[in-house]
């Protein structure tokens, strides 16, 4: 480590622009101080580091040459944090060579691989990749101009670029996997939960290990790895709209909103911090809160009139 230099408890190397922005923003929402950067000799003091290798159309070979060459300018390569590989959910890129490339760079024997990212309809079911229910063989994807996905099996993907032993694993069979040889383990994973579990376990293991995933697993990371909780929101909502009141009507039922119901009369009569009160109140317990002065269409047209 050179002087000076901070070492971060994450790095992520991401293969495009998009795909490092992505895993910043995650991580810095829960409070880490987040640096993404696009040169060999990048040096920060940030707790996030993201670099961006922008390898995703590169050739196989050429790709790992550019990981290899990336981070041995890194100050950090004989001691690494938590490394994540970010990949593209639809298995796009040079996955099998850019693994191979981070583990020898980092020294790390073991990589897990959950690809999976529910949000957007990305699953792995069976080591297979899905997207909104439908393999991803028989998606758009297949036929990709730049980076064409040839098969729904992620071990065969991952093969195709490298030698290292790739087969299924679960979550509870990472603690007792050896660690003397190279291994990489593809993980099935349906929902955020599953997500979770697999950030936690990766987290937890004896030694290092590569978290190899999309924007799903940056998302179970910075949950497990949360510095803060993300910041509530205060709305205040002037428009009588018939919109605004779908709107107010959808968001109430999420479990921590606060909606206040502003009585104009109220207000006029002096008696503003009553509601100054109740909304430092829920701000405080760490709710959203809406503030609005129309309660209903009822109540819309009353102050129409």
């Amino acid at each position: 480590m050179e002087k000076g230099i901070t070492k971060p408890s994450i790095l992520v190397v991401a293969d495009d622009f998009t795909g490092a922005n992505d895993a910043g923003v995650s991580l810095a929402q829960v409070g880490h101080t987040v640096d993404v950067a696009f040169e060999m000799h990048y040096r920060g003091d940030a707790s996030v580091w993201v670099i961006n290798s922008d390898s995703r159309a590169m050739d196989p070979k050429l790709a790992a040459m550019k990981i290899t060459s990336l981070m041995s300018h890194l100050p950090l390569a004989n001691n690494p944090p938590l490394v994540i590989k970010k990949i593209d959910s639809t298995l796009r890129g040079n996955i099998g060579a850019e693994i191979e490339a981070l583990m020898k760079a980092c020294g790390i024997t073991g990589a897990v691989v959950a690809p999976a990212f529910p949000q957007a309809g990305r699953t792995t079911v069976a080591g297979e990749c899905w997207v909104n229910g439908v393999r991803i063989t028989e998606t758009e994807f297949a036929s990709d101009p730049k980076t064409p996905v040839l098969s729904a099996r992620i071990a065969d993907i991952i093969r195709l670029q490298t030698a290292i032993p790739c087969q299924p694993v679960t979550v509870s069979q990472l603690s007792h996997l050896s660690y003397e040889q190279p291994w990489i383990g593809v993980i099935d994973a349906q929902t955020d939960s599953d997500l979770d579990r697999i950030a936690a376990a990766v987290m937890q293991a004896k030694q290092p290990l590569l978290l190899v995933g999309s924007a799903g697993i940056c998302d179970a990371v910075a949950r497990r790895s949360a510095i803060m909780s993300p910041p509530t929101v205060l709305a205040i909502i002037g428009s009588m709209s018939e919109i605004a009141q779908r709107q107010i009507a959808t968001l109430h039922s999420h479990p921590r909103i606060t909606q206040i119901y502003v009585d104009v009369e109220h207000i006029l009569a002096g008696n503003a911090s009553d509601y100054d009160a109740r909304i430092v109140q829920a701000l405080q317990k760490g709710d959203h809160c809406i503030v609005h002065t129309c309660n209903d269409s009822v109540a819309r047209h009353q102050i129409d009139t």
